[in-house]
């Protein structure tokens, strides 16, 4: 009884605001002014990442990396270490910390419903939050272009009519959470409306290394997306704009493709649990849409080529992987076509 009151009182602490209710509409726009007075900017790359356990092994591992050089290679081909550039390099695009301090401020604040903020025209774009944990935020119409959240925790979150172009989400844990296109009379506060919708546009985002269980992305635009190394269950594509977006060394344990387009996804490396997957994906994309005789499917191991993938070792073994993908098999893709053929050298420019 003891301990269920504590519970209790520690919930009690957690503050959800109503943004209708308990913010005062000239903190509102205080709020959404902030965000949009601070600029984007380039600063110094952190040489430390103290939230990032995969790089906390590769600083340990430098004390003996003259001593065991192959132990040091092969652990970062496993971890996929990034070797700092050099002392002083500036981060690869602008950034902005303070538009992810504030938001950061605002949830812990205990809002999670961002909808009145983002209609009077709050910008998160560019928020430097990488180790940031999202949980049961709703984000619908936000502006988080290019924003980094790498390695963060995104759970029942709802990021549907949001602008997520070329936003970072790498080594990420997405779950239970909604990228999907918002029909308007399904949307929260201002945005709803009897008719119409509002696309989510994640063009070019990053989701590489990332641990995706039960997402939906239906109906997305997300052209040249990156799911590189991902571990995808549960995952909905329906619908979803795919077009150039890469699959390369995922681990697709269930994800529904129907009516996907699918023109010159990169599947190459994918670990897949059915016989019939590349036939299956034939049959079910969007008409025209995916090329069957591109790839081929070869047999793999789940002990040893499943469990060689970092996020599948660390977060599944080989009896749950079984169990989630519902089957004893595994079979690799390989790309055997290229995706477009060199024009001969005397071919006249286009005109």
């Amino acid at each position: 009884a003891d301990q269920a009151a504590g519970a209790e009182d520690w919930a009690a602490r957690i503050a959800v605001l109503d943004p209708l209710r308990d913010i005062p509409p000239k903190l509102a726009m205080r709020i959404t002014s902030a965000s949009r007075a601070v600029k984007p900017y380039r600063f110094l790359e952190p040489e430390l990442r103290a939230h990032d356990d995969a790089d906390k092994i590769r600083v340990a591992m430098q004390r003996r990396r003259d001593e065991l050089p192959q132990a040091y290679a092969a652990m970062g081909r496993f971890f996929n270490w990034s070797e700092p550039e050099g002392v002083g390099e500036l981060i690869a695009r602008p950034a902005s910390p303070e538009r992810a301090q504030l938001m950061q401020a605002m949830i812990s604040s205990g809002l999670r419903e961002f909808e009145l903020f983002n209609w009077q025209g709050l910008d998160l774009s560019f928020a430097w939050a990488p180790d940031t944990d999202l949980l049961g935020v709703s984000m619908q119409g936000g502006k988080l272009a290019y924003a980094v959240f790498d390695r963060g925790q995104i759970r029942g979150s709802d990021f549907r009519g949001t602008s997520v172009e070329n936003v970072s989400f790498r080594k990420s844990v997405l779950i239970d959470s909604d990228f999907s296109r918002l029909p308007a009379p399904d949307a929260s506060g201002p945005y709803r409306a009897d008719e119409g919708e509002y696309p989510t546009t994640l063009a070019g985002s990053d989701l590489t290394g990332a641990l995706i269980l039960d997402t939906s992305f239906a109906g997305a635009a997300a052209a040249a997306t990156r799911f590189d190394g991902a571990v995808l269950s549960g995952v909905d594509f329906t619908g979803t704009a795919l077009g150039s977006a890469s699959f390369r060394d995922a681990v697709i344990l269930g994800a529904t493709f129907d009516a996907a387009g699918l023109q010159s996804v990169e599947f190459d490396g994918a670990l897949v649990f059915a016989e019939d997957f590349l036939d299956h994906l034939d049959a079910v994309a969007a008409p025209g849409s995916f090329r069957r005789a591109r790839f081929v499917q070869e047999a793999a191991s789940i002990e040893d080529d499943v469990m060689a993938n970092p996020v599948a070792f660390a977060n599944f073994g080989p009896e749950a992987i079984r169990e989630v993908s519902g089957s004893d098999r595994v079979w690799r893709l390989r790309r055997v076509e290229p995706f477009e053929t060199p024009a001969p050298a005397d071919t006249p420019p286009a005109d």
